[in-house]
């Protein structure tokens, strides 16, 4: 088996930690007054001061924690000793002024007080939390670390980390039970990857219920940054946020159901949250649900049009995965006419914006030369390099596939062909996965010949879903080879898999099977050449050469059609199966078929499956006098 990679791909889920541009609906920052009112009233243990904040901004940043304080303190906001009556039954319209009152004797005898001069720590400490609220705005925007935007989108500026970190510091020590300063100061330490600092801070601040915390904390959780990779954890973190209505975590919470990692797999549930999600307008969310329409999952029916619609509604807000699904969606004509050329602009756009997988399907077009364009491998090669930088799995493996066959100008190198593999394999994609089981069967690229851990890779990328390497466990466990006891029926099971995903070696060996009659499948010629014909048709050279050879002697209701046989066997031979190029020399020599005899045009075919190790063409050679 030589390694592949991947046809050109739809993005389905987006990458580990991108959120949505409306994660976080933390609190405005507060104005300079604001921020000093509250700074000389916060510690306080009188119900009044904290009245008197309440008084003045009702709607103020700091207004659920005063009121929180006063419920601590036994007096309910607006109760204290600064509270205004309001009449029995009526009173002034929310968000109007209370009616003008003169006063009266009894407030002329008391004197109003001065307010108590403002010590140069409290000043201090005011501006640091309306600084560490204005710096900490730009993460709303953006919650992964190190960026504060999402992929795709048009980056909000990055606050000055440092000056952020500090800020949020300094206010943290002045108010030690405020979580968004422990928050902010934890996104500052991500942001400067100080990642342990970072899950101290946002620990703190989740335990004392910050959504926010609670989103970044299991994002660390979900990649191991700072903490223990733990996506159980990540996934309860991220239901807590998005209990609390947090867009960004219900949909990092609906992504971990879609996949089943750390959750069961639930895709009802991750449909449900990505459509509350999208319903806000979110352009991740209808990026989600849009590619849930165009599958048919989570109990969403199967709607191209619908997926089309939401594409289009979260492209329209610079989401680049979203670029990228329409183009692949307008190249098939799959919810919308098809259209290359259009297909390529989307491409390139998606490209542009900095999708991975936009640059990896633009790639593909290069190398495949599709979409109207050229073949070019460089291109394709240079692209993939890109997308790889970006952590694209899928690229990584097509970085490994070329340098396996040393195309797009790149050397032969089966070494580096390996560590592109491993790098994506380690990371869970099967079809790397299974490359790599093929370079340890074959003992190519540095590791050594050992059937035993190409098994064991093989049937890594066959528990993900992989074709191929189904086929490859099915044939190590028909030979009992690999380590593994062999089974004819668990084998059988396998092929079918395969076959059942299109795969034309899958389809050929089931026809062989049945054709010979052996691993425990019975004796059918019809049922041999209806598999030889799934596989022909997709242009296997196997097949070809297999079902020419039931044309040729009329077998499994097929009549007999000599000049049809000849014609499988070119086909295949022209692709480079030896086996095939054999058979042609054969008939050229005999004057089988219609065929010669022509010694020269027989020692040509010989010469070519000679040329790929063909023992008994050899030997047909030396016959020759060659």
């Amino acid at each position: 088996m030589k390694p592949s990679h991947l046809l050109g791909r739809a993005v389905v889920l987006a990458p580990l930690l991108v959120f949505g541009s409306a994660a976080f609906a933390q609190p405005a920052a507060p104005s300079p007054a604001e921020a000093a009112l509250w700074a000389e009233v916060r510690a306080s243990r009188q119900p009044d001061d904290l009245q008197a904040y309440l008084d003045t901004y009702p709607q103020g940043t700091f207004a659920p924690l005063a009121r929180r304080r006063l419920a601590a303190l036994g007096t309910a906001p607006g109760s204290g000793p600064g509270a205004s009556a309001a009449p029995a039954g009526g009173g002034t319209p929310s968000g109007a002024p209370p009616p003008a009152v003169a006063p009266g004797p009894s407030a002329a005898a008391v004197p109003m007080q001065a307010p108590p001069a403002r010590p140069a720590s409290a000043v201090a400490n005011a501006d640091a939390a309306a600084e560490c609220d204005r710096l900490g705005g730009p993460m709303q925007d953006g919650p992964s670390p190190g960026s504060f935007a999402a992929p795709g989108t048009a980056a909000a500026p990055a606050p000055d980390l440092p000056s952020l970190r500090a800020a949020c510091t300094r206010a943290l020590a002045d108010a030690p039970d405020e979580p968004r300063f422990a928050a902010f100061a934890g996104a500052a330490a991500e942001g400067l990857r100080d990642y342990p600092d970072a899950a101290r801070l946002y620990r703190d601040a989740a335990g004392r219920g910050s959504a926010f915390a609670q989103l970044r904390l299991g994002g660390l959780a979900e990649k191991g940054l700072g903490l223990p990779q733990n996506e159980v954890e990540a996934a309860r973190l991220y239901g807590q946020a998005a209990a609390a209505g947090n867009l960004s975590a219900q949909i990092r919470r609906g992504v971990m159901l879609e996949t089943g990692r750390g959750v069961p797999r639930d895709d009802v549930e991750a449909a449900r949250l990505f459509r509350v999600a999208a319903e806000t307008g979110n352009a991740e969310a209808q990026f989600h649900l849009g590619s849930f329409y165009e599958r048919g999952r989570g109990g969403v029916p199967r709607d191209e049009s619908e997926a089309v619609r939401l594409y289009k509604l979260s492209a329209g807000q610079g989401f680049a995965d979203a670029v990228n699904n329409l183009a692949l969606m307008t190249q098939a004509g799959r919810g919308v006419p098809k259209d290359d050329a259009e297909a390529l602009r989307l491409y390139r756009q998606a490209a542009g914006m900095g999708s991975a997988a936009g640059l990896y399907n633009l790639g593909y077009m290069h190398e495949m030369g599709q979409v109207g364009l050229q073949r070019d491998d460089r291109e394709a090669v240079r692209l993939y390099r890109r997308s790889a930088d970006l952590g694209d799995l899928p690229a990584m493996n097509a970085l490994g596939f070329m340098y396996a066959t040393g195309r797009g100008g790149l050397a032969k190198d089966d070494t580096e062909a390996v560590a592109w593999y491993r790098r994506a394999a380690d990371r869970g994609l099967a079809q790397a996965q299974s490359n790599l089981g093929v370079m340890y069967e074959d003992g190519r690229g540095g590791v050594p010949k050992d059937e035993r851990e190409s098994a064991r890779w093989f049937r890594l990328a066959s528990d993900g879903g992989n074709a191929q390497a189904r086929f490859e466990l099915g044939f190590l466990t028909e030979q009992g080879r690999g380590g593994l006891q062999k089974d004819d029926a668990e084998a059988v099971r396998l092929y079918r898999l395969a076959a059942g995903q299109g795969l034309p070696a899958a389809l050929n060996r089931l026809g062989l099977l049945h054709g010979d009659g052996i691993a425990g499948v019975g004796q059918d010629d019809a049922e041999a050449v209806r598999f030889y014909k799934l596989a022909a048709d997709k242009g296997y050279a196997a097949a070809q050469y297999n079902l020419g050879l039931m044309t040729y002697e009329g077998r499994g209701g097929l009549k007999q059609d000599v000049g049809a046989a000849v014609r499988l066997y070119n086909s295949a031979a022209e692709k480079g199966f030896r086996t095939a190029q054999r058979r042609l020399g054969e008939m050229w020599e005999r004057g089988l078929g219609g065929l010669g005899p022509d010694r020269v045009e027989a020692m040509r075919w010989y010469r070519l499956a000679a040329n790929q190790g063909d023992a008994a063409s050899k030997e047909a050679l030396q016959r020759l006098g060659q």
